[in-house]
Order: C-alpha cells, then structure tokens, then sequence
C-alpha cells in the first residue's frame, strides 16, 4: 500500500499513518489504529460518506468513487486527535506513447478500474 496522507502529528495513542489502494473496483482506505475505541468520520471531496463508521479493522471501503482527483478527510472520534487528510488519483497516470512504423504503443497506470478506455 503506498501512502497518501502525511502523517498526523498529535497524541501518541491517535490513529496515524493512513495508506490508500485500488480494491478491485473501490478505493480502500487503511490506518495504524492508535490506542482506544473510536469511530470515523469519512468525507471525500467535502462530501460526508460515512458520520461515524466502526474501526475494527482500521479500515474504510469507498465503493463509489469515481475517477478524477480525490481528497479524502479522516475525523477520528478521539479528543485531540488530529484529522488526516490526502489526495488520491483515481486518474489514468504516467500516459507514455511510443511510435513505430504503423503502430504507436500507449502505456499508462490505470488507479481505478474502467469498464471502457476510449483512444482517438
């Protein structure tokens, strides 16, 4: 899992070091849990996907994501413990083109999956 959010900086026993990966076709959100019971608040793009969802696991599945740019926002219900924050890219990324007599060659990393990629 590669991570995506800087590190939050607050009490020792505050959920930290939250980490983002493609799920087959969903976007799963992952964390070091701290110490204590908690729930969280999950928003994206400033829309609210979740008031107050379980952290047993200390993790989130977003199954509606879309492709574009996403920033997700992690309210822990723990006093003093800071929100963590992230981007991540449900984009096609790293688009390379490499052309021969009668054939050009597209290679990209696809972040989210796609039913469909058109090329014109």
């Amino acid at each position: 899992m590669a991570p995506f959010f800087a590190a939050g900086l607050g009490a020792e026993d505050c959920p930290l070091s939250p980490r983002a990966e493609r799920d087959g076709e969903n976007i799963k959100l992952s964390w070091d849990p701290g110490v204590g019971e908690t729930t969280v608040r999950v928003v994206r793009n400033g829309v609210e996907l979740a008031a107050a969802a379980p952290v047993d696991p200390p993790e989130f599945v977003d199954s509606t994501a879309e492709p574009g740019q996403l920033v997700y926002e992690l309210t822990f219900d723990r006093p003093g413990c800071p929100t963590l924050t992230g981007r991540f890219d449900a984009c096609i990324t790293d688009l390379s083109a490499v052309g021969g007599p009668k054939t050009v060659q597209l290679d990209w990393v696809n972040n989210l999956v796609y039913t469909e990629i058109v090329v014109q």
